[in-house]
């Protein structure tokens, strides 16, 4: 049994296990997720809901406009 997956081993040894397995791009999308509810079909279509990402500084309408603009050539 993988170490993670075993509740009679430390946390911090499961979570180390873990962590160890997952991918780059695993680890940023556990990093990135969005709020619990800020997944409406208005939110994802608006892109207001990268405003959960973005630090408070950043979470004006414009900002999360322009993030967009940067990032939607890049997919």
């Amino acid at each position: 049994m993988e170490a993670y997956k075993n509740p009679n081993t430390p946390i911090e040894c499961r979570v180390r296990d873990l962590i160890s397995r997952m991918t780059l791009k695993e680890k940023i999308g556990q990093m990135a997720m969005p709020g619990k509810g800020s997944l409406t079909p208005t939110a994802l279509r608006d892109g207001s809901v990268v405003a959960d990402l973005l630090p408070p500084s950043l979470r004006d309408r414009r900002e999360v406009r322009h993030f967009w603009a940067v990032v939607d050539p890049l997919r």
